[in-house]
């Protein structure tokens, strides 16, 4: 499987645990879930993934399932120890 972590950037208690409920539903490997300080809240969701190869695999779950937009791919910062990172938004609130 693919692992995952996520960021709850929203400023909204629970969200990112509701969204890792909901990723780990799917099948996801959830294997982190934090919350950004106040001073990083983010009003859109976005997700990173390292493998370039792999994004149209999980684009249908988060662009068409969430409305993300396309991911940023790049190295996922490795304290995160994952091959996905959600960096979860107020935007996000509309979905749990």
């Amino acid at each position: 499987g693919v692992s995952v972590a996520i960021l709850n950037a929203s400023g909204e208690n629970g969200l990112g645990s509701d969204m890792a409920d909901f990723l780990s539903n799917l099948g996801l490997d959830v294997v982190m879930v934090r919350s950004a300080p106040d001073d990083q809240v983010m009003d859109k969701s976005e997700w990173v993934m390292s493998e370039a190869s792999r994004v149209k695999e999980f684009s249908y779950i988060f662009c068409d399932l969430f409305g993300f937009a396309d991911p940023k791919v790049e190295e996922v910062p490795a304290e995160y120890r994952s091959q996905v990172l959600i960096r979860v938004g107020k935007d996000a609130k509309e979905l749990f």
